[in-house]
């Protein structure tokens, strides 16, 4: 017996080949991207100016992929001759979830003419928050990641990477930058900041407006006032940074990255070199 394809069963099937093709070349092109950084100094250069600007050499990540995993849209994006630049600019937020304007940072994505990820822009601010040197070996770490598949995280480890002398930055820094935070908490040894940053966007994927607020957990040593451990929460992803494992006197470094999207893991876990 032939199916009975009705004219809207047989769209309805089709948009959901199309969607799953789709899922599909995403997390490819994410997984590209994880192997290259393996090479990294193949694949990727670092400039710092005032800011931190990560080029990618051989782009494989679309614009329309960035959309579609973070359901989130940029703030602005202007068009200079035949590249895109598009700009995701967060504001500093208080208990009431008012905006505080004079503390703020962004990530600026530049796209080519392909419309590929070209360059990813980091604000000066995170430069007053964590040296080049800390960001660009937590980058590096990334083409070591594991998948972890029970606990849903990438876990990086920075073992293979030369470690780095850099010192870590002071509370009195951090606190010029980002002003008071919305809450402190204490721990053993340690002094937890909590900061709320809120996207300026036009726009927002129906159920994903959470994602529009970003959390950002700031660890400090009680005694030394260092900051030793950055947790952020971006758009259903969430970072963990432990400073003190990535200097040299340290003998292990590990960057976690905790995904809450299950189908992220089940994607990487299955995919082969």
């Amino acid at each position: 017996m032939k199916p009975n394809w009705t004219p809207r069963a047989l769209r309805v099937g089709l948009l959901l080949i199309a969607i799953s093709t789709l899922t599909a070349c995403v997390w490819w092109r994410l997984y590209q991207t994880k192997m290259q950084i393996e090479e990294f100094d193949r694949y990727f250069s670092v400039e710092v100016t005032n800011q931190f600007i990560l080029h990618f050499k051989e782009p494989v990540i679309y614009r329309e992929d960035i959309d579609y995993l973070s359901k989130l849209y940029p703030s602005s994006c202007t068009l200079k001759e035949v590249s895109r630049y598009c700009l995701y600019r967060f504001y500093k937020v208080n208990e009431e979830k008012r905006i505080i304007p004079v503390v703020q940072f962004f990530f600026e994505f530049n796209y080519n003419d392909k419309d590929r990820l070209s360059a990813l822009v980091f604000s000066p601010i995170f430069l007053h928050i964590a040296s080049a040197e800390f960001l660009e070996i937590s980058l590096r770490s990334l083409g070591e990641a594991k998948i972890n598949s029970t606990k849903y995280q990438l876990q990086a480890n920075a073992n293979t990477i030369k470690k780095i002398s850099a010192r870590l930055p002071k509370q009195s820094e951090v606190l010029a930058q980002l002003g008071e935070p919305l809450q402190i908490s204490e721990k053993p040894g340690i002094e937890v900041y909590t900061y709320r940053f809120l996207l300026n966007t036009p726009r927002i994927e129906p159920g994903y407006e959470a994602r529009a607020m970003s959390v950002i957990w700031l660890s400090f040593d009680s005694k030394s006032d260092e900051l030793v451990m950055l947790k952020g929460s971006f758009a259903g992803f969430q970072i963990s940074i432990d400073y003190r494992k990535l200097i040299e006197k340290s003998k292990e470094a590990m960057v976690d990255f905790n995904i809450s999207n299950r189908e992220t893991c089940s994607f990487f876990s299955s995919c082969k070199s």
